[in-house]
């Protein structure tokens, strides 16, 4: 049987694990031992209630109870550019007409913003490929949206998720080749560095403020906008159909920064349709004994696949309908 749970501070070698196989592109779970410790750590003060929103982070991991092994991961983080910038391109259309010509031309351009910041966002998503069958993936994704269900005055009502953007066959963003390297002068690599170590005003003071226009990037960078990597497809998948509906926005540059090899890592935006209701009404099946406070102080949160279940309330459980 798999549980989707709260992460613990143990938990930290199959993390890590987990970490090594993820590849390029996904920052939010660097292979690093240390930044995984303080993540893990910071996720146990966020569900014993210790943290403000705007620091919170909630990381859950997806347990084999039979064989005892932790197989997936994934994150929910409460509020994005509160304590630190969040940058993100915003993707405009303009039309520009020649009445003595009759050519009408329509400019797409990219606009420097802090336009999702507050907003809660889904992230660090990984499923060992060992478990990449039936209903696995969709557990380990949207079940963090029974825990936004339960709590959901520690979330912004904007939710989005952030894709590993497009790589070539040489594992080469064109949107970073375009965008990034012409103003930082460095691989994406040494730029993530910078931004992990909390120096983000160097984006602001290199990157252009003007928009930049997208046909004058070439047109393998402005094919990868709104692309996602090959192997993104499934997670893109789910969040469709999480009652999340698509927007067309770039993520950087620290979101071009941060989707690594991997170009515009914010092509596949999300926000909800309705942001009155949560992206989990009407889709998931919650049935939760809470204990602690509604800010959501617990010891442990679990959920699973199937028919809900009713303990005593020493923990907090959620289930969802296969």
């Amino acid at each position: 049987m798999l549980v989707l749970r709260n992460a613990l501070e143990t938990d930290l070698d199959a993390v890590f694990e987990l970490a090594k196989g993820v590849g390029p592109g996904m920052t939010t779970l660097n292979a690093e031992r240390g930044a995984l410790r303080e993540c893990l750590a910071v996720a146990a003060a966020s569900f014993s209630g210790e943290l403000a929103p705007a620091d919170a982070d909630y990381v859950f991991v997806l347990e084999d109870l039979a064989a005892g092994r932790v197989c997936g991961v994934s994150t929910i983080k409460a509020a994005v550019g509160v304590r630190e910038p969040f940058y993100n391109y915003r993707i405009s259309t303009s039309v520009h007409a020649s009445p003595t010509t009759g050519l009408v031309n329509r400019v797409q351009s990219l606009h420097l913003s802090h336009d999702l910041s507050g907003a809660s966002e889904l992230c660090s998503l990984y499923l060992h490929p060992d478990y990449r069958s039936g209903s696995n993936g969709r557990l380990l994704s949207k079940g963090r949206l029974l825990f936004m269900a339960q709590f959901p005055s520690l979330f912004g009502s904007k939710v989005f998720a952030e894709m590993r953007g497009f790589q070539d066959g040489q594992g080469r963003s064109p949107f970073w080749e375009a965008v990034g390297r012409p103003f930082f002068h460095m691989d994406f690599h040494e730029a993530d560095v910078f931004c992990d170590n909390g120096d983000r005003l160097f984006i602001e003071h290199l990157v252009p403020r003007l928009p930049l226009y997208t046909h004058l990037l070439g047109l393998d960078a402005c094919a990868a906008i709104g692309k996602t990597h090959a192997d993104t497809a499934p997670a893109r998948r789910l969040h469709g159909a999480a009652s999340l509906s698509r927007r067309r926005r770039g993520h950087g540059p620290r979101g071009a920064h941060r989707g690594a090899a991997a170009g515009c890592r914010g092509c596949a935006g999300l926000r909800r349709r309705q942001p009155a209701a949560h992206p989990a009404a009407g889709a998931l099946n919650q049935a939760a004994c809470r204990s602690g406070t509604e800010a959501g102080a617990f010891a442990r949160w679990t959920a699973c696949a199937g028919r809900a279940r009713r303990t005593p309330c020493s923990s907090s459980i959620a289930t969802m309908r296969k």
